[in-house]
């Protein structure tokens, strides 16, 4: 979860027209924090606008609706697909945090997201 990794993300997501299609809807801001990484906590935000996705480094301050929380080995699983967010979430892994309505009212969107991350996954060494 580089800045290396950051900037794939983003890229994947703010290109694709699939991801504009799923979330043209949605206004949403998630605070991903991963505690435990081989250079300490790593957090960044996800930003969606209508159809505009953003992947950055997350700042001092850094507002969200939702904060998301998980180990490292925990986020490399979710991040490879070995293991899906819903399940994290119920072995009590993957925290959550903020407004979770927002998030359950969000979720199609956000499972759109998923398919975008397919290339990165395939172009990263974990």
């Amino acid at each position: 979860m580089s800045g290396e990794w950051l900037a794939a993300v983003d890229r994947a997501l703010s290109s694709s027209p699939e991801v504009a299609a799923a979330t043209g809807a949605t206004s949403l801001r998630l605070l991903q924090v991963v505690t435990d990484a081989p250079d300490g906590t790593v957090a960044y935000v996800v930003a969606v606008d209508h159809g505009v996705v953003r992947v950055t480094a997350a700042e001092p301050g850094d507002s969200a609706d939702v904060t998301l929380t998980s180990d490292w080995p925990t986020a490399i699983a979710i991040a490879t697909g070995a293991l899906a967010p819903h399940d994290a979430f119920t072995d009590g892994r993957l925290r959550v945090r903020g407004d979770i309505d927002v998030l359950r009212a969000q979720a199609p969107a956000l499972t759109g997201l998923h398919t975008a991350f397919d290339e990165v996954r395939a172009t990263t060494t974990y």
